[in-house]
């Protein structure tokens, strides 16, 4: 079968999957471009019902069928207009949850279907995430629908007694957010901590004010990974096993475990 690969600049192509390298390093590694593109999106096309979202670095959003797609990309027709460029291009399903999150820490969570489906691809899309300051998009995430009342869900994240139903449920849809900030500082925080909204908001903050705090350089989703693996700068490898880290709450400081 093939894959859609999609650049940051909004370019598509199609490639079969025996053909794609181990360990890419950059789009020239896989297609011949005569500029310097960023891979953000790799598409398997054998759910062609199935969709893609878009975001760009400034917050718009669009989603489109796979099958739309892949025609184009087939054709060597743009799947984006990319006026600015794209931050990621997800294979999403109708009953999941996106979550964005900016370079200033800020995170939006918001259901899939809250992004209609569109017809054609010369739109940049409807706008996903605002932002105070000079802020934009750092990545993108798919979550579980938690399933449940979204204040039985803020409950369970602040380690309340809920019925056994929904604890059973908001467990199963869990996902821990790892942030790791400038100054060592790392910090698990449930899923369910982020509270679904309507797009178009600034999102609430996931870092602590404090100095000590520092700025967050990375914000990743952990589904059913046990280790974290971090390399430095200097070259040194550094490994966590997530079950001992402790759970901490969305605006917290987290614990200095990486050496500066």
């Amino acid at each position: 079968s093939d894959l859609i690969l999609i650049a940051n600049s909004g370019r598509g192509f199609t490639i079969p999957v025996h053909l794609i390298p181990e360990k890419p390093a950059n789009m020239s590694a896989i297609v011949e471009s005569s500029n310097r593109e960023k891979l953000v999106g790799m598409i398997p096309t054998h759910q062609p019902e199935k969709h893609v979202m878009f975001t760009t670095i400034s917050g718009m959003m669009r989603r489109n069928k796979i099958s739309e797609l892949y025609q184009a990309a087939m054709n060597s027709n743009p799947l984006h207009p990319a006026s600015e460029p794209l931050v990621s291009a997800l294979k999403v399903d109708e009953d999941e949850h996106i979550l964005l999150t900016s370079k200033n820490a800020m995170s939006l969570r918001m259901p899939v279907s809250t992004i209609r489906v569109f017809a054609g691809l010369g739109s940049e899309g409807v706008k996903g995430m605002s932002f105070k300051d000079n802020d934009e998009i750092a990545d993108v995430y798919t979550l579980p629908d938690p399933q449940t009342d979204i204040n039985k869900m803020l409950d369970f994240s602040q380690g309340k007694k809920i019925d056994k139903k929904n604890t059973e449920k908001l467990e199963e849809t869990q996902n821990y957010i790892i942030t790791i900030t400038d100054t060592g500082c790392l910090k698990k925080t449930t899923s369910h901590a982020f509270r679904p909204s309507g797009r178009g908001g600034i999102g609430v903050a996931t870092k602590s004010k404090t100095k000590k705090a520092g700025n967050p350089f990375k914000i990743i989703n952990m589904e059913d990974k046990k280790t974290l693996v971090i390399q430095k700068e200097s070259g040194k490898i550094i490994t966590f096993d997530l079950d001992k880290i402790p759970e901490a709450n969305r605006d917290a400081t987290g614990e200095q475990i990486i050496p500066e």
